[in-house]
C-alpha cells in the first residue's frame, strides 16, 4: 500500500487486539524471473465486544516475492495506531526461542533468529533429548535379561549458525569471530540459558572445542559443540518457602464509631513454625535443595527430617546461638557438591559442619511431586528459623 499507516488504522479502544497472520502463497517455477510469490498479510482486529468476532479485517498482498527474501526486513514495514500493541517485529520476536552463553567472567553472547550470531534454536541437538543407560544380569537359563539400574548419560548440545555479517565487511566479521571466541572458551566454565516466552531453563555446560568456521554463500558460518556433565536443566531462579516465620497480626480495629483505642498489650505477630513442611518439585527428577538455619537463640543439635522416609539430617554437637546460621547444600548425584557450613554472627568466615553429621544420617532429596520435611533441635526448637530453597529438574527444556 502507498500509506501503510491509513491503510491498517484501527479503533481506539483499550481492549482492543489484533491478531496478525501471514501466509506465503507460491508461484510457479517457470514464473518470469524465476520462482517467485505473494506475501499476504491478515490483520483482525477484535474489540471489547463477547461475540469474539473481528470488528474488522485487513488483507494486502506483496507480490514478487523472490524465494530469498528476507521476510524480517519486510514485517518491519508494517505499521499501525491507535491500539495499545507491539510492533509486528516485536511480537514475532517475543515468542521467538533464544539461547545465551555466559562463561565464568561472565562474557554473554545470544543465538537466536535475531542475533547476530544467526541460530535456528528449533534445529539445535540435544535440548530435549538424553540417553538412558541400562545396567542388566542375565543368569544361566534365564530368558531375556533382567534390568539391575540405570543412569542418564551426560548430555551433548551441538548446533550450527551464521554471522549475519557480508563477507566482503572483512573487519567487521573478524571482529564478530574474535568476539565469539572470547565468549566460547573451551577453558572456562559455563552455563547456558534457554528462554521462550516466559520460559526460562538453565544448565551448566563446558565447550568441547571452539568454535569451527567455515563459509556458505554470502556468509559466514560456525559450529558449536556443548558439553553437559550434569545433564538436567534446571529453573532459572530457585524456589524459596519460609518453613518456620512470623504471621502478621497486627491490623486497625474498626467499630461502628470509628477506630478503636486499645489499652494495653497489642500482638503485632505470631511465630508461625510448621512442624511438617509442603516442599513441592515440579521436575521430572529428583532435586537436591539449599536449608538455610538461622538461630534467634541457642540452639543445640538442628535437625532436618523425611517424615515420609525417616531419613534425617542432624548435627550432633553443635551449638548455633543468636544470629548464627547453618548452611546445607545439597546438590543431586554431583559428586563433591554436598557440603554443610557454619557461619558465626556478625561474620563472613564459613566453618566446615560436615563433622558434627550424625552417622545415621542421610543428604535428604526432593523426589518429584510433594515432600514432606520436618525440621527441629533437642534444645530451643522454637529459637530456630528454617528456609529451604531449590531449583526443579527437568529433562528437556
Amino acid at each position: 500500500p502507498d500509506n501503510p499507516d491509513e491503510v491498517l488504522r484501527t479503533p481506539s479502544a483499550p481492549n482492543t487486539n489484533v491478531l496478525l497472520s501471514v501466509q506465503f502463497q507460491e508461484g510457479a517455477r517457470n514464473a518470469p524471473g524465476g520462482k517467485a510469490g505473494v506475501l499476504r498479510f491478515k490483520l483482525d482486529v477484535y474489540g471489547g465486544g463477547s461475540d469474539g468476532e473481528p470488528e474488522g479485517c485487513y488483507v494486502f498482498d506483496i507480490p514478487k516475492l523472490r524465494e530469498h527474501c528476507d521476510v524480517g526486513n519486510m514485517l518491519s514495514v508494517l505499521r499501525w495506531s491507535g491500539v495499545r500493541v507491539k510492533t509486528v517485529s516485536e511480537a514475532v520476536m517475543s515468542n521467538c526461542e533464544r539461547l545465551i552463553y555466559v562463561n565464568e567472567k561472565n562474557n554473554i553472547e545470544e543465538f537466536s533468529a535475531a542475533s547476530v550470531y544467526h541460530v535456528n534454536v528449533a534445529r539445535v541437538v540435544g535440548l530435549s533429548d538424553v540417553q538412558n543407560v541400562l545396567y542388566t544380569a542375565s543368569n544361566m537359563g534365564q530368558d531375556g535379561e533382567t534390568v539391575t539400574g540405570n543412569k542418564i548419560s551426560a548430555r551433548n548440545i551441538s548446533f550450527t549458525g551464521g554471522i549475519k555479517i557480508p563477507t566482503h565487511k572483512k573487519d567487521a566479521v573478524i571482529t564478530a569471530m574474535r568476539t565469539l571466541n572470547k565468549v566460547l572458551n573451551p577453558h572456562l566454565k559455563a552455563y547456558l540459558i534457554y528462554e521462550c516466552g516466559s520460559k526460562r531453563r538453565v544448565i551448566d555446560c563446558r565447550l568441547e572445542t571452539a568454535p569451527a568456521y567455515g563459509r556458505a554463500d554470502a556468509i559466514w558460518t560456525f559450529n558449536v559443540d556443548i558439553f553437559c556433565a550434569y545433564p538436567y536443566w534446571r529453573d532459572g531462579a530457585e524456589t524459596a518457602q519460609n518453613v518456620a516465620g512470623w504471621a502478621g497480626e497486627f491490623e486497625f480495629p474498626v467499630e461502628t464509631g470509628g477506630l478503636e483505642i486499645i489499652e494495653g498489650d497489642m500482638e503485632f505477630g505470631r511465630r508461625e513454625a510448621e512442624a511438617v513442611a509442603v516442599i513441592y518439585n515440579a521436575g521430572d527428577v529428583a532435586g537436591g535443595c539449599r536449608i538455610e538455619f538461622t538461630a534467634r537463640t541457642t540452639v543445640e543439635n538442628p535437625r532436618v527430617t523425611n517424615a515420609d522416609t525417616g531419613e534425617y539430617m542432624k548435627f550432633n554437637g553443635l551449638t548455633l546461638n543468636a544470629g548464627d546460621r547453618l548452611i546445607i547444600l545439597i546438590i543431586t548425584t554431583e559428586y563433591g557438591n554436598k557440603k554443610a557450613v557454619v557461619i558465626r554472627n556478625g561474620g563472613g568466615t564459613e566453618t566446615n559442619a560436615l563433622r558434627y553429621w550424625d552417622v545415621g544420617g542421610t543428604f535428604l532429596q526432593l523426589e518429584p511431586g510433594e515432600n514432606y520435611l520436618a525440621y527441629g533441635a533437642d534444645t530451643n526448637e522454637d529459637g530456630l528459623d528454617a528456609m529451604i530453597y531449590h531449583s526443579n529438574n527437568y529433562l528437556s527444556v
